[in-house]
């Protein structure tokens, strides 16, 4: 930096002169001195305007890429929860191996599941567990026998405590008033409230009964041809029922006893009606034992059901 400056004053004292190349007059030193000093008076200002403009450009350079990470911006995976992923399997699995009514059984139960603020690693478990059950159970929309401990820890978390432990036999005893009714056409006798009578605008036998605001039906069903499976009990209680009471049906608790074999079902209709029964089926036959009534109705379920028996 000096040689340049140097070099520009001598220059520019080579123009008072006729050769540039000559030295400098000897009247002249005084001058080339002032000229010099002005010169290195100029220097120190230049180089300190310089070092002061350049940390200003590297620090803005090199800020950018030791800048923090925005942590406010969600990751690609955020929002996913551990239900959203088992209901998802679900969703699949049941799409592809069981018929769309009973996939759309499943997906309207996730649609709730997900929507849950509560229980969500019990209800996880569930749906982990009935996703393992057998293609059979599972397109029947029947619990696995073997998911009842992470039905009874997801009930336990609803509901804040634990149900206690049954160590008495069941109360099947039947109220007062009840009587019981031997329907001979199509062989089997149930407990029904006095009164009861068939129904003639029914399309199949049906006996009903009302007490309390709530219907008592004992209905004769169109039973499933071939195999009786969970896929065909599935399919009888559904077209039992109807479309409107279908999305929120639940198949639980199957069982054989004296000749028949018996399934639980409960469900809630479009209109908030609720549907509670038991499906009977034996030989050829399927007998609805169940009632109807407004929303959290309780009515007589185990007595009533559980006094249907095959005629001797």
């Amino acid at each position: 930096m000096r040689c340049v400056n140097l070099q520009c004053v001598v220059a520019l004292l080579c123009a008072n002169v006729n050769a540039c190349g000559s030295p400098p007059p000897a009247s002249q030193p005084s001058a080339n001195a002032d000229d010099r000093a002005e010169s290195a008076k100029a220097e120190p200002s230049n180089a300190k305007s310089d070092e002061a403009a350049e940390p200003v450009t590297t620090a803005a350079t090199e800020a950018k890429p030791d800048a923090p990470a925005d942590n406010t911006k969600p990751s690609p995976s955020a929002g996913q929860r551990p239900i959203d992923e088992a209901c998802r399997k679900l969703t699949e699995r049941t799409e592809q191996k069981c018929t769309k009514q009973v996939a759309s059984l499943y997906a309207v139960s996730c649609r709730r599941y997900v929507k849950a603020t509560k229980c969500e690693q019990e209800l996880v478990r569930a749906v982990e567990c009935q996703l393992k059950a057998t293609d059979d159970l599972l397109c029947a929309h029947q619990a696995d026998p073997k998911c009842s401990e992470a039905a009874r820890e997801l009930k336990i978390c609803e509901k804040g405590t634990a149900p206690g432990e049954q160590t008495q036999p069941e109360d099947l005893t039947l109220p007062a008033g009840w009587e019981k009714i031997d329907d001979s056409k199509l062989g089997f006798t149930v407990a029904m409230p006095r009164g009861t009578s068939l129904d003639a605008a029914a399309s199949r036998r049906t006996w009903k009964a009302e007490e309390s605001g709530i219907a008592y039906l004992v209905a004769d069903v169109e039973p499933p041809a071939g195999k009786l499976n969970s896929a065909a009990v599935l399919r009888t209680i559904t077209n039992y029922i109807g479309t409107r009471c279908q999305s929120k049906l639940k198949v639980h608790g199957q069982l054989e006893t004296k000749g028949t074999t018996l399934v639980l079902y409960d469900s809630v209709c479009s209109d908030g009606t609720e549907w509670h029964g038991m499906m009977h089926f034996w030989i050829g036959k399927a007998v609805s034992t169940g009632l109807h009534g407004p929303a959290g109705c309780k009515g007589v379920r185990e007595p009533y059901f559980y006094s249907f028996a095959l005629a001797p």
